[in-house]
């Protein structure tokens, strides 16, 4: 069995490979085009990462082996393990982040689309390494997950069984038959969201590197920026709301805008968790906008003031980890309604992470029908989602995960204050990094980095990145005794 599934794992690492070797083909254009050295930054790099992947590709054919549902969890696990070790290696090549341990943290921050970073000064960066930076996000953001239900099934297994581990979003029965095609379209998706965005940020007044480079950030909602003051350089409202435009969508379900764009608005009004982000999403920044005004000596337009409380909502929310503003100078309640919605997250099926609302609203709806048993012992009691009955274990899978997501948050709170950093940083960069976000609070704010922390507690908070992205399941699964048993499954 184990032997099996150490085949399964080199198959899957060629092809991880191959894909890795080929994602950093753009950065080497860009660096070729404004003459920089990128020898040793990305060409060898990913040469030998195409090469030998396509050597462990060849090595097993498909026919040779029989793929289960349950090896999805490795496969996913595994590529993405190599994407952001390997991927590490042109910072320290490059000389921009010496240590191998620090450009681990950064490459995980890309590839997780968390936004944390350990560069202070990221103005100083070449354009290749800039570029790298955000397409690391934009690749990730579902790039993996598409290219993987697309190119996986090379090694023989399908689709569906990515999707099992990875995905939380819900797919009707009509779309669970043809994961391929609708990962085709998806992507095909993605990428014209990305293109729209490009164009609008360049006639916003944004030159072309800029328009990519955030346009990658927005699309993935990952937060990456090649200027040290995030959006807040720009000084311009018109292209904070099309970063917020942008940054709601990408973090709303695919899935149902595919549904809207054929079956209409009717489809939205009767999805409970598009309703319930919206309405999280404009109480937040209302109450933001109403805290700032009531508070604050405000000395911008109420414009404004409405501006950078919308945009770091729709930048929490999302979990994109944009900023406009210092939003730990905001007044307390302010900042507390912002460290709420770390804890929220997009929605299901999106390229945001977090609990998720859809996770989130079934535990609402599972805490009231707790109260209404109280009251009613005997009341035969079902919880529905949609007009649809969800099965017990559905149910006990949410639970487990949002419980399973607590501990981690303390766990890893503990483990922060270990290295004698106060609670609310700890705390908030927790929260921030196994939510994929990005900035925290206190110490660890918007105006700072993650550099000024020792090796332990970013070994900590880059395994709590990579487990927020893989839904925390996927990564813990496989150091189950019960997993590496054989079955069936």
């Amino acid at each position: 069995m184990q032997d099996s599934k150490l085949l399964k794992t080199i198959r899957t690492t060629g092809l991880t490979l191959m894909i890795l070797g080929i994602s950093m083909v753009p950065s080497i254009i860009v660096g070729l085009a404004n003459n920089e050295e990128v020898l040793y930054s990305f060409c060898i790099v990913s040469a030998i990462c195409i090469v030998l992947g396509f050597i462990l590709h060849r090595i097993f054919k498909p026919s040779q082996l029989i793929f289960k549902t349950r090896d999805g969890f490795i496969i996913v696990t595994v590529s993405w393990l190599l994407f952001i070790l390997i991927g590490a290696i042109p910072y320290v090549t490059s000389g921009t982040i010496p240590n191998y341990v620090d450009a681990v943290f950064e490459s995980c921050s890309g590839f997780t689309t968390t936004g944390a970073s350990i560069i202070n000064d990221v103005e100083g960066l070449s354009l290749s390494i800039l570029f790298w930076r955000s397409f690391t996000q934009w690749f990730s953001g579902a790039g993996i997950i598409l290219f993987a239900m697309i190119l996986f099934p090379a090694i023989g297994i399908s689709g569906q069984a990515l999707i099992e581990t990875k995905a939380a979003g819900r797919l009707s029965d009509r779309m669970n038959k043809r994961y391929n095609e609708l990962a085709k379209k998806l992507f095909g998706f993605y990428l014209g969201m990305t293109l729209l965005e490009i164009v609008l940020l360049k006639l916003a007044g944004l030159n072309w590197f800029d328009s990519v480079i955030h346009s990658f950030s927005t699309v993935s909602t990952g937060g990456f920026s090649n200027y040290n003051e995030g959006i807040a350089h720009f000084n311009s409202p018109l292209i904070c709301w099309i970063f917020i435009v942008f940054m709601i969508v990408a973090s709303l379900n695919y899935s149902l805008l595919f549904s809207w764009k054929s079956r209409g608005m009717v489809v939205l009004k009767k999805d409970s968790e598009f309703k319930l982000y919206f309405k999280l999403f404009f109480i937040a920044a209302l109450a933001i906008f109403i805290d700032l005004v009531l508070q604050s000596d405000l000395q911008d337009s109420i414009f404004s003031t409405v501006t950078d409380s919308f945009f770091e909502v729709s930048s929490i929310i999302s979990t994109t980890g944009f900023v406009n503003q210092d939003y730990t100078l905001w007044p307390l309640f302010a900042q507390m309604v912002l460290f709420c919605l770390f804890f929220i997250g997009g929605c299901s099926g999106s390229t945001a992470s977090g609990v998720k609302v859809q996770r989130m609203l079934v535990a609402f709806r599972l805490v009231r029908r707790g109260l209404s048993l109280k009251l009613h012992p005997n009341r035969v009691s079902t919880l529905t989602f949609d007009g649809r009955r969800l099965e017990n274990n559905v149910v006990q899978n949410i639970t487990s995960f949002i419980f399973f997501y607590i501990v981690l948050f303390f766990l890893g709170t503990l483990l922060i204050t270990f290295d004698d950093i106060d609670i609310i940083s700890s705390a908030s960069a927790v929260a921030s990094c196994l939510g994929n976000i990005g900035p925290g609070f206190n110490t660890l704010g918007p105006s700072a980095t993650f550099a000024g922390l020792s090796y332990f507690s970013k070994s900590v908070l880059s395994v709590l990145m990579l487990a927020g992205r893989l839904e925390i399941y996927t990564l813990f699964v496989i150091f189950s005794k019960k997993y590496w048993q054989d079955n069936r499954a």
